[in-house]
């Protein structure tokens, strides 16, 4: 993980950049810990730099994508920044490359318009455009509404808006309801409501709780319930925290969906942050899956744990 770390902040020209490494273990089937993956980034005033990297059979990290951005320009008035990213494939071998330049442009009194141009290269090195996206931003005292349209290019090679998202929020950091609805091209050439999320988030007594449900369209068109997902977050004094995600969907695993009813607990994950040794942040991932016949949680089973350190928010 050092070697990837000195590879990052060699990319970002800024005097105290903020870095962040990660190293991710899971557990094999004797409880032995083993090396999953390796991530890390920096960040300063100039652009950022990350990395990922994953291990292979043998134990040895073998990258899998980096990302470096850097700000062309920058303003009260807005920014403009480019994003390269490098994929690799799973053995190691360099992928695609894409070039994203990211425009924003910031409007009195709140809310901003943001332009996304998304170009991918050739063999020979060459960026041809592949996407391009827009997305407005308006608010109003508590409530922010953002419409994005997104752009590709269809078989005659010219743009056209296959996608379309528009999200409203109300409230604060303490209190607010999210509701985004994405809508899609169909057959006929008419943008038809394909997926919709609804989020509920408030704080209460330091305790924080999430509720989302996602719905999809069905063959048919008619919306329907697909997932939901519970997090309650627990903050302590000494600084560590636990959430547990409840998981539901139409069925439980190792059962058919039956007829439309209560969403059913598939599910639960337990996740352990806590201070570790050199100012780092340890945390464990824990699932517990329901028994088919009494519906009841069984133990928790370690998954994974991570291991961070500089900047862990």
């Amino acid at each position: 993980m050092r070697s990837l770390s000195l590879l990052l902040i060699v990319g970002v020209a800024c005097a105290q950049p903020s870095s962040k490494d990660q190293a991710t273990y899971s557990y094999d089937v004797n409880g032995r810990r083993v090396l999953d993956g390796r991530s890390s980034s920096v960040k300063g005033a100039s652009g950022s730099a990350s990395g990922e990297m994953v291990a292979t059979l043998d134990g040895k990290p073998m990258a899998l994508q980096k990302v470096e951005e850097r700000v062309i320009s920058s303003s009260p008035q807005g920014s403009v920044v480019e994003r390269i990213v490098r994929r690799y494939d799973r053995g190691g071998n360099p992928g695609t490359v894409e070039k994203q330049v990211i425009e924003e442009n910031k409007k009195p009194g709140g809310g901003s318009s943001i332009r996304k141009t998304v170009y991918e290269a050739d063999l020979n090195g060459r960026f041809a455009l592949i996407e391009r996206s827009t997305v407005d931003n308006v608010k109003t005292g508590l409530t922010e509404r953002a419409e994005a349209v997104v752009e590709r290019p269809n078989l005659s090679g010219s743009f056209e808006a296959t996608e379309k998202r528009v999200s409203v929020t109300q409230g604060d950091d303490k209190n607010r309801n999210k509701d985004v609805t994405v809508y899609r091209k169909g057959g006929n050439g008419t943008f038809e409501q394909a997926e919709r999320e609804i989020e509920e988030f408030k704080t209460v007594n330091g305790q924080t709780v999430s509720n989302t449900t996602v719905y999809n369209a069905n063959p048919f068109g008619k919306m329907e319930f697909t997932a939901q997902k519970v997090a309650t977050l627990t903050k302590n004094a000494d600084g560590s925290e636990v959430e547990v995600i409840d998981h539901y969907g139409k069925s439980q695993p190792g059962r058919a969906a039956g007829a439309e009813g209560a969403p059913k607990l598939r599910e639960q994950q337990i996740v352990e942050r806590k201070p570790g040794p050199d100012k780092t942040v340890v945390e464990t991932l824990s699932v517990r899956t329901p028994n088919p016949d009494s519906n009841k949680l069984g133990a928790a089973a370690k998954i994974s744990e991570t291991i961070c350190s500089g900047v862990c928010k």
